[in-house]
C-alpha cells in the first residue's frame, strides 16, 4: 500500500509491506535515502495489562534527524496494529524552517493513522475471503 500526503511543496510517502503478521515500512520524502530504522514490538501497557503499548529500538545514521519520526511511528503502527514493525525513515528537504519539520511530523502521524485504517478494513476483508473459501470448500 501506498499512502500520501503533501504540505506546500513537500511530499511525503508511506509504503506498507505485509511480511508474514509483521509489517514492514518505508517513510521517505524530498531526497529519499535511510536516514534511521525502528523496530517496534507490541507488548501489554505497562499501567493497564489490558491495554496494548509497545516498545521500539532505533538506529540512525550520524547527522541525521529521522530517528524520532521513525520512532514514533514504529510505536504507532506497533501499538495499533498489535503486530511487530519495522519503519525506514529517510526525508529530506532543502531549507526547512522549525514549522515545515513540524509539519512533517504532522503528516507522518496523519499517514500512519491512515495506514492503521487501511490495514484494518485489508485485513478484515481478508479473513472474511479466507473464512468464506473454507466454508466453500468443506
Amino acid at each position: 500500500m501506498r499512502l500520501q500526503a503533501r504540505y506546500k511543496k513537500m511530499t511525503l510517502f508511506l509504503d506498507c509491506f505485509f511480511i508474514g503478521k509483521d509489517v514492514q515500512v518505508i517513510l521517505h520524502g524530498g531526497e529519499s535515502h535511510i536516514g534511521a530504522v525502528a523496530l517496534a514490538e507490541p507488548r501489554p501497557s505497562l499501567a493497564d495489562d489490558t491495554k496494548c503499548s509497545s516498545t521500539a529500538s532505533v538506529l540512525a545514521v550520524s547527522g541525521h534527524k529521522e530517528d524520532m519520526i521513525a520512532r514514533q511511528a514504529a510505536l504507532y503502527l506497533a501499538r495499533n496494529l498489535d503486530v511487530r514493525v519495522c519503519v525506514s525513515c529517510g526525508i529530506h528537504f532543502d531549507a526547512l524552517r522549525p514549522e515545515d519539520r513540524i509539519q512533517l511530523e504532522k503528516m507522518a502521524l496523519a499517514l500512519c493513522k491512515e495506514c492503521v485504517k487501511r490495514y484494518e478494513n485489508t485485513f478484515a476483508a481478508s479473513s472474511e475471503t479466507v473464512e468464506e473459501t473454507l466454508q466453500e470448500s468443506k
